[in-house]
């Protein structure tokens, strides 16, 4: 294990802290940090860290995100074509909701390192759900599905969110939070 890593992920988890996880649309649900306070404490965090300086505005896009700040996180990654750029600005589209944006920016990710290990989460989390159909669209022979969760995800849209997938398909974004992040923080640690 990494110290540095460990502490800098505790300290970014931090800043994530909320009641809930993200809903799959664009929220504001309650209990999120308010924009401005968010920002400084993102600052904060990535002048106590040696990180990359192409990595920490992902992250602050990330957290912006988390946080429901929609429209600062969509300013921060729609400029950048990494392959993690693009990941946050899929993501960011697919909460507007704006479904085929979202698929067009994952279309540029192609197939992301975290894939492999959110895929192994996602079966698990929907294992344990007793949704076997989801892992069909989701995780299709263990692979993971970006497009197939878009549309998981625009299909309980269309049932206001008011079915069994919808508290799944928020633990699988959860996943796919941490996955990335821990990502980032893995590229951008000096």
């Amino acid at each position: 294990m990494n110290p540095e890593f460990d502490k800098a992920q505790g300290a970014f988890n931090a800043l994530l802290a909320t009641n809930t996880p993200p809903d799959l649309d664009g929220g504001p649900r309650p209990g999120v940090t308010p924009l401005k306070t968010l920002a400084l404490d993102v600052d904060k965090f990535t002048h106590s860290f040696p990180l990359d300086e192409n990595v920490a505005p992902l992250l602050k896009c990330a957290a912006f995100l988390w946080h429901d700040h929609h429209d600062a996180a969509h300013d921060l990654c729609q400029d950048n074509h990494s392959l993690e750029g693009s990941f946050l600005h899929a993501m960011v589209h697919r909460r507007e909701p704006d479904y085929w944006n979202a698929k067009y920016w994952f279309r540029k990710v192609e197939m992301h390192p975290v894939f492999i290990p959110l895929a192994q989460d996602a079966v698990q989390t929907i294992r344990t759900s007793r949704l076997d159909a989801l892992t069909n669209q989701v995780v299709p022979g263990g692979i993971w599905d970006a497009f197939g969760f878009v549309d998981a995800v625009e299909q309980a849209a269309a049932k206001a969110f008011k079915d069994p997938t919808t508290p799944v398909l928020r633990e699988i974004q959860r996943l796919e939070f941490d996955h990335l992040t821990g990502h980032l923080l893995r590229l951008g640690l000096k």
